[in-house]
């Protein structure tokens, strides 16, 4: 079924629902963020020990992030009739060769990470995001654990199963380009960070690209997981070094990470070659255009990110 626009209706009313989930996730987020706020406000008052506001706030933040992206995938849900909803490619198979695809994977994203910042540095940007770790000078181990629960296993989880798991598969009937670049636009989005979209953008079409070669979400969850696993480490060598130190630390490990990462490419690539070769052609799904994807929900959600994004120049 098509509407007068040329725009299949399936198309729109998923995109639709699409939106409305992102908008949920974006109220979860702003008002338990808010909540969060407060219970800091409320435990430096309280007169408990650093270490106890510290990791009650930590282990509440990450409940609140869990929470923030979980529910918009049961939201999606409930607006879903049974028979259309999608499958989120949770069978528990992993591709051959995983270490590698995960270090090549986890190259290419870092590569795109060095390549924004670097962008960022030949335009006089002085925004936020400068990768500055002085805070983290001296910080006591306990707060490495903490950075490894918010920092690389919750968002690992939880983005996943919104972005891949139900934006990429949701999309998927409507071909390819679609689900990936739809579900990658929107994870870019949900960042709320100029300085940061080009390169989740990125980011979120390396994911896609991995669950839809795999047919599984855990090869993604994996890949986002060591990828965030470095930022971790970043900063747990500044807590325990100097920064020129850390700094040079950090860079040798990146380097290592980025080149043997882009070996593992090169040989996969070559193998996969290889095996198109004698693989069935794939089928063209139709062409489904932009003023399709931005349904009234989708627009609200990208113009809400958009301020949020100006609001954090200020």
């Amino acid at each position: 079924m098509r509407q007068n626009d040329g725009v299949d209706a399936g198309y729109r009313t998923v995109t639709r629902r699409l939106g409305i989930a992102m908008l949920t996730f974006l109220g979860l987020f702003v008002g338990l963020g808010m909540l969060s706020a407060l219970l800091a406000e409320v435990l430096a008052m309280s007169g408990l020990s650093a270490a106890t506001r510290n990791i009650t706030t930590e282990l509440v933040d990450s409940a609140i992030y869990l929470v923030s992206f979980m529910l918009p995938v049961l939201v999606y849900d409930r607006l879903t009739p049974a028979h259309e909803r999608c499958s989120m490619c949770l069978a528990a198979r992993l591709p051959r060769r995983t270490p590698m695809v995960i270090l090549a994977r986890v190259a290419v994203i870092q590569t795109a990470a060095v390549a924004n910042a670097l962008l960022l540095h030949a335009l006089g940007w002085t925004g936020s995001w400068s990768g500055d770790f002085h805070w983290a000078l001296g910080l006591p181990p306990y707060r490495g654990v903490l950075m490894m629960i918010y920092t690389a296993m919750v968002p690992a989880f939880c983005e996943e199963f919104l972005f891949r798991g139900l934006a990429l598969n949701a999309l998927r009937p409507y071909g390819k380009t679609v689900a990936v670049i739809g579900s990658a636009v929107l994870f870019g989005l949900m960042h709320g960070s100029l300085e940061q979209i080009l390169y989740t953008t990125v980011d979120g079409v390396v994911l896609a690209l991995a669950t839809l070669e795999s047919g599984s979400l855990w090869i993604a969850v994996l890949i986002h997981f060591f990828n965030n696993l470095l930022s971790v480490v970043e900063g747990i060598l500044y807590m325990r070094f100097e920064e020129t130190t850390a700094s040079l630390m950090y860079g040798i490990l990146q380097l290592i990470a980025i080149g043997g990462g882009l070996l593992c490419l090169i040989y996969l690539m070559t193998h996969r070659r290889t095996e198109r070769e004698t693989a069935p052609p794939e089928e063209t799904a139709p062409r489904y255009p932009v003023r399709g994807f931005l349904t009234a929900p989708m627009r609200i959600f990208a113009a809400l990110s958009v301020v949020q994004m100006l609001l954090l120049l200020l």
